[in-house]
This record gives structure tokens, sequence and C-alpha cells, in this order.
């Protein structure tokens, strides 16, 4: 699909989306998917609701690496996440530093290895960062103890979820893991587009 942001369509789509109800979106899990897809609402105006089924924001593993294009992406999502991670990177050393890759199964034979630095993979804690990302979210927005059993599409369109405890929610896209649920494809695109800061609605 190919979509055209031409300047003549500007007034014609800001018409349209005045009249539109504005979308909900449920996102389960506070993991730094949850808290980066967060973000990007909260910085255009989404509303959105972040479900966590731990008491507060957890991540487990010890440490993750952001290529550039990564890095790059952060910031398109806020300024303000592409800055907060930059607090959490280490500042760089001298020293050559890399990631490296071993058989390990077989031998301890080096398999590749990709230079850490500027313009490189930068990388840290998993829980620095989320520490970082996660107090940027309004606590009104984020809801703990929740675990989702089960996503549904009811008839009008709106997204179900249902929770262990008995209690249920309803949004109009609900985001699980790497799983999208939503009305159409159109309401799909619409929630990247909003992600992502484009002028135009698909």
């Amino acid at each position: 699909m190919t979509v055209n942001n031409r300047p003549d369509d500007e007034d014609k789509n800001s018409n349209n989306n005045t009249n539109q109800e504005p979308l909900r979106v449920a996102i389960i899990g506070g993991g730094i998917t949850g808290v980066i897809l967060a973000l990007g609402l909260e910085k255009r105006g989404v509303d959105y609701v972040v479900y966590e089924r731990n008491p507060s924001f957890t991540e487990l593993g010890a440490g993750i690496g952001f290529s550039p294009n990564a890095e790059r992406a952060l910031g398109v999502v806020d300024p303000a996440v592409y800055t907060a991670y930059k607090k959490v990177t280490p500042e760089p050393t001298d020293e050559v530093e890399y990631f490296q890759w071993v058989d390990g199964r077989h031998t301890n034979e080096l398999i590749a290895r990709l230079p850490i630095g500027v313009d490189a993979f930068q990388g840290g804690r998993r829980s620095e960062f989320l520490d970082a990302w996660s107090a940027m979210i309004p606590p009104r927005k984020v809801r703990f103890r929740k675990e989702i059993e089960t996503l549904k599409e009811r008839e009008n369109g709106k997204v179900e979820l249902r929770f262990k405890d008995g209690e249920a929610e309803e949004a109009d896209i609900g985001t699980y893991l790497y799983h999208f649920f939503c009305l159409t494809y159109h309401t799909c695109l619409t929630i990247v587009y909003y992600t992502l800061g484009l002028k135009n609605r698909v």
C-alpha cells in the first residue's frame, strides 16, 4: 500500500481525524518493548494503558545491545527516550571492546565479534534501561498485578481483555508480545502511524 503525504491532503485528513473517536490501546506487558510503545503513544497523545502481571516493572536478562539503527529509532519514538538511553549507556573508553560469539558446543572457537563504541553497538543492563524509561510513564497509565488470560475480538470490533483476577477491559487495539489484535488492517496501520508520528493516517 502506498501512502501519499501531499500538502493538499492535510486539511482533508485533519477534518477526518477530528470526527473519529480516539483510539484506546491496551499494552500487555511492561518490559522494554511495551514501555517503548507506551512512550511513543504518550508523545503523540494516544490513549493507552500498560498491564503488567508483576507488582512493578521488571526486566529479566543481564544485558542488551542497541545497533545504530535502534538508536535512531529511539529518537523517532521520542527524543527524550533517546536522551534517557544515553544517560544509562556506559561512557566509551579508549579500550576497544567487542560483543563476541563462540561455538560453545564443541569448542570455544571464536565465531564472530562486533565492536562496541561510537556508531557501533551500545549496551548496558536491561534493568537500568527499563528503570529509566518506565519512570517516564505517568503512573495513572499503568496497572500492575494484571495477568492476561484471554484476548478476544468482539462483534463491535473492540478487543476484550480478560485477566486472571476475573476483571475484564475493552480496547480498540490490544498488543501482547509480538502480536497485534485489532479490528481491521486499517486500524493496525493507524497505530503504526501514530507511533511513528507521521502526518497522515491511512
